[in-house]
């Protein structure tokens, strides 16, 4: 069904989608892009689509992520595009966000060391909702282009998003992994990277992975670990990007990540 929401984001529409296999309501977030200059969007032909851009973490990035489309179309730096927020009409507060997107966004069962909780584990089942249902639900009420679609995650998210480039790179053709969460589970994705690699010759993907350098060691380290892992198996079909934003941390660096990754993985 279709409301008002609680995101504050100009010009969006709303959705709930329920989750039968996660027992959860989703709130899921639409922006139409702007004209040229920053009109109202033009009217498309027949046949014509867009690309859309999904976001991970809506509750906290729906809005950022939208003015930094929309500030990137105006000065046609990215092209018109749908942006797609996806998150939790069933968390009533931040405490059950972090809860469910701690939850949904870790590929493996382990205790999240900063919260401890231990309901963890459900990327794939979150992947496939992403994937069988909201892709579907976006595509058949507005022209959005299947063959492109963006995924952008930061933090858990990101690490999620590194994880859907290992586990159903098919579903998107872009991705903005920001700060990802490698650390977890004992690095376990670094595994799931390795076994992708032992039986594909080729990963079809426009990549940006980045962090801020006041980040821990750790992120850092790990990052650049993912990215060497990625270049050295040389896949025909892989564009990828890394940069250390300088003076940036965890949280400070989201801003700048989003504005220079969407332009990197839209760059011709």
């Amino acid at each position: 069904m279709s409301d008002s929401g609680r995101w504050t984001a100009l010009g969006t529409e709303q959705y709930v989608v329920a989750s039968a296999t996660l027992e959860t309501r989703f709130r899921i977030g639409v922006a139409q892009p702007l004209g040229p200059g920053g009109a109202p969007p033009r009217q498309l032909g027949d046949g014509e689509s867009l690309p859309v851009i999904y976001v991970i973490d809506a509750d906290g990035l729906f809005g950022l992520a939208v003015d930094t489309v929309r500030c990137l179309q105006i000065g046609e730096l990215v092209p018109a595009a749908l942006v797609v927020g996806i998150g939790y009409d069933s968390a009533t507060e931040i405490s059950d966000w972090v809860q469910l997107r701690v939850s949904h966004l870790t590929p493996t069962a382990a205790r999240h060391p900063r919260t401890n909780t231990t309901n963890t584990g459900y990327a794939d089942a979150f992947l496939d909702f992403i994937s069988g249902t909201v892709k579907p639900f976006v595509e058949a009420r507005y022209p959005a282009d299947p063959s492109d679609a963006t995924l952008v995650g930061d933090s858990l998210g990101g690490l999620f998003a590194t994880h859907a480039l290992f586990r159903q790179p098919e579903a998107f053709q872009r991705y903005l992994i920001a700060s990802p969460a490698l650390a977890w589970d004992n690095q376990i994705t670094f595994r799931y990277a390795s076994e992708y690699t032992a039986s594909h010759s080729d990963l079809r993907a426009r990549v940006f992975l980045s962090a801020g350098a006041l980040e821990t060691e750790e992120m850092l380290a790990n990052m650049d670990r993912m990215a060497s892992h990625l270049r050295e198996q040389r896949y025909p079909s892989l564009s990828l990007t890394t940069k250390v934003f300088e003076d940036e941390t965890h949280s400070s660096v989201i801003p700048a990540t989003f504005s220079t990754g969407l332009r990197s993985v839209f760059s011709a």
